[in-house]
Parts: structure tokens; C-alpha cells; sequence
């Protein structure tokens, strides 16, 4: 009877075993840290220091989110050929190279 690969293959190495440890342990204290230094984090300790209300600490992560999705909006509206269908930046571009192919 032949062995699948799966109980054929050997334990890991303890040097293995210990490096997935620690990058592990690497990540999560790397995560722990990022989330102290996010905007939302950074600005609502703040705004709770200045004495603001709840109303106000939760307006200020809001906004730091619209804030960063919202170049996106006028991104789609350039791509999207300013509401012309068929007149984007990539239409004119296959335009091109179809002239170029005649």
C-alpha cells in the first residue's frame, strides 16, 4: 500500500515550529500597535480629551472614512467618460488604436 503525501510528510523542523512563532507573535504586536496609531484612534482620544461630546467623536470617524473614499467619486466620474457612455479616457485610447490599425 502506497503512503499519501499528507502521512508521508515529516513534522516540521523545532527551528521551523519556533520561527512561526515568532512571526506570529510578530504580527499581532505589529496589529497592536497600528490600531493606537489609526486616525479614528488618534482623533477621537483627542476630541474626548478637548472635552467633546459623544456626537462629536463619532462625526470626526466619519469623516475621516468620506475622506478617504471620497476622491474615489470623482475618479469613477473621470473613468466613466463624465457621464457619456463610450467617451472615457480607455473608449479613446481603443479609438486610437483602431485608427492606428487601418
Amino acid at each position: 500500500m502506497r503512503r499519501s503525501l499528507v502521512t508521508a510528510a515529516l513534522p516540521p523542523e523545532p527551528a521551523v515550529r519556533r520561527n512561526f512563532r515568532w512571526a506570529a507573535l510578530n504580527g499581532a504586536l505589529f496589529e497592536f500597535g497600528a490600531a493606537f496609531a489609526e486616525t479614528g484612534t488618534m482623533v477621537a482620544a483627542f476630541l474626548t480629551r478637548m472635552a467633546a461630546g459623544p456626537l462629536a467623536v463619532g462625526a470626526a470617524a466619519a469623516i475621516a472614512r468620506f475622506g478617504w473614499f471620497f476622491p474615489q467619486l470623482f475618479a469613477a466620474h473621470y473613468a466613466r467618460g463624465r457621464g457619456e457612455p463610450g467617451e472615457g479616457p480607455g473608449a479613446r485610447e481603443v479609438r486610437r488604436r483602431e485608427d492606428i490599425a487601418r
